[in-house]
């Protein structure tokens, strides 16, 4: 199971509130397979916005290497941590697809390009000689 933490400050979230941002930051557990379960972890920041009536959200999840951070503002804490989330499962998708093709190799526009630059030009052939 994953680390996580829900800090709510000075915004009163009701247990149903509560239970549906759970859920919603449940679903980012999915993306963290491919990392060692004992170094990630996953925190959530619940915060009044500062200028008018709303929730600041603040999602950070720590992978080996990086920690990565989205930020989201709305009138509930529930739809506020559903659009971090999305955020947060898009960067996660792009860091694991990153991860995936460098365990794979280069890729085939890599190794055509690698195996043109081996080839000789054709400036280097000289077309043969007539022999008479």
């Amino acid at each position: 199971m994953i680390d996580q933490l829900m800090t709510t400050g000075d915004v009163q979230v009701s247990d149903g509130d509560r239970a549906q941002i759970e859920r919603k930051v449940a679903k980012l557990d999915k993306l963290l397979t491919n990392w060692d379960q004992d170094t990630v972890w996953i925190r959530v920041a619940l915060k009044p916005r500062q200028k008018s009536e709303g929730v600041h959200a603040l999602i950070t999840v720590g992978i080996p290497g990086a920690t990565l951070v989205t930020e989201e503002e709305s009138e509930s804490a529930v739809k506020a941590v559903g659009i971090a989330v999305d955020e947060m499962e898009r960067e996660l998708r792009k860091r694991k697809t990153r991860n995936e093709q460098r365990r794979r190799g280069p890729g085939v526009g890599e190794v055509l390009a690698a195996e043109q630059a081996a080839e000789p030009e054709e400036e280097d052939y000289a077309p043969p000689a007539e022999i008479r």
